[in-house]
């Protein structure tokens, strides 16, 4: 019989218990997170346009002492789609859903692909949304991400919402779908090009009536928007 020297079972027994201690905090304290590519497509009569822009959600939990414990962080990661018309404009789907909703840049995965965990499994339902390898899913008109555009690139305050896009691109312009599908890609960072003037992220204060805060950029002042609505995460 071969004896194993005693520094080898000594490894076994560490690594044992670094299993032992990851299980325990993954038990209680589950997090993770995910990526998805959001795409818009335009009709238009020189032909279809689109954008898209992969962001990611993660979300941490605990303590998880009861199954029906709910997860309190989810955060959103990633940038506005941005979709050139050409001599036509720019028009841009933000983080924000369009019925003003803040929580739209993670929610929306929860929506397109729902799921119900069993209550007796903690953990479960971040489990199931790190690991989901889904294909692409149109969302309908109620899930749609707020539109806007700029009469003026280089001006903030020329934003304009817009829903009916033959009225503010022209006649044959309009949107055919939006879908989104889960990635493994890297988040993009196209939104500096097309808008050098937000400049880098600042942090985001707690604002329940969505109205600019002291110390807050006051541009947007007629749609009551700020930059987070365009991009969170690296600049």
């Amino acid at each position: 019989m071969i004896k194993r020297p005693r520094y080898i079972w000594g490894w076994v027994v560490i690594a044992a218990l670094i299993g032992g201690v990851y299980a325990t905090w993954e038990h209680y304290y589950p997090s993770g997170s995910w990526r998805y590519k959001m795409t818009v497509v335009v009709q238009t009569p020189e032909g279809i346009k689109t954008g898209s822009a992969v962001r990611e959600v993660d979300a941490s939990c605990g303590p998880q002492l009861l199954s029906t414990a709910p997860c309190n962080t989810y955060l959103a990661k990633g940038e506005a789609v941005v979709v050139n018309l050409g001599k036509r404009g720019v028009l841009f789907a933000l983080m924000e859903g369009e019925d003003g909703s803040v929580d739209y840049g993670y929610n929306i995965v929860f929506k397109a692909y729902p799921f119900q965990a069993p209550p007796s499994t903690i953990g479960a339902y971040i489990k199931h949304y790190r690991s989901l390898k889904s294909g692409k899913v149109v969302l309908p008109t109620a899930l749609y991400p707020m539109f806007v555009y700029f009469k003026n690139l280089k001006d903030p305050n020329s934003i304009k919402s817009t829903y009916y896009l033959p009225s503010t691109f022209g006649k044959g312009v309009k949107l055919k779908e939006v879908t989104i599908a889960m990635t493994d890609e890297p988040v993009t960072h196209k939104i500096k090009k097309w808008l050098p003037w937000l400049g880098p992220p600042k942090p985001v204060k707690f604002n329940p009536k969505n109205v600019p805060m002291p110390g807050e950029p006051q541009f947007y002042k007629n749609l009551l928007l700020s930059p987070y609505n365009f991009y969170r995460g690296g600049w």
